[in-house]
């Protein structure tokens, strides 16, 4: 594992990738939930980033999973993280599917791209509480309360966005 090429404890590895999770959903949602994305971009597109949101945690999630299925982290030798994790990823795309299946009907594509993004920030807000209680029970149970750089970062972030939301 690249953990000990770093010269990383595995749970010290698990902190450094879950904190950069952390931090990307930070950068990555707005105080309402939605993606961050620039004004100008289309509703389609914007559409397209709720749907992909999942896979673009990957990259620091699945180093976190893999560490806690090594069994090696007393804290989930069950799989409960990634069980956990799966199963909202798979909430999430059943409501972003469920969304566009909705809006078929509309023949304007301008109001049915407009139709669709409204359900689907609507489907973001209710599924993103889940995911930040994941990361929350993550952080304080996995990464002893997460404390590196990563993790403040993230905190950050998040404390602008529920400032400037005020």
């Amino acid at each position: 594992m690249l953990h000990s090429a770093l010269h990383l404890s595995l749970p010290q590895w698990i902190d450094h990738h879950a904190g950069n999770a952390w931090h990307n959903l930070q950068e990555r949602i707005r105080g309402d939930y939605g993606p961050a994305y620039a004004p100008g971009d289309s509703n389609r597109a914007v559409c397209d980033l709720l749907v992909q949101f999942p896979e673009r945690l990957r990259d620091r999630i699945d180093p976190v999973l893999e560490g806690l299925g090594t069994g090696a982290h007393p804290i989930d030798p069950t799989g409960e993280y990634e069980a956990r994790f799966l199963e909202w990823c798979s909430g999430w795309y059943s409501a972003h599917r469920t969304a566009y299946a909705m809006t078929e009907d509309i023949l304007s594509p301008k109001e049915r791209w407009a139709t669709r993004l409204r359900y689907c920030r609507n489907a973001a807000k209710e599924a993103m509480p889940e995911l930040i209680e994941w990361f929350e029970s993550l952080r304080a149970e996995v990464c002893d309360g997460g404390h590196t750089a990563a993790w403040r970062w993230g905190d950050a972030l998040r404390d602008s966005l529920a400032a400037a939301a005020e």
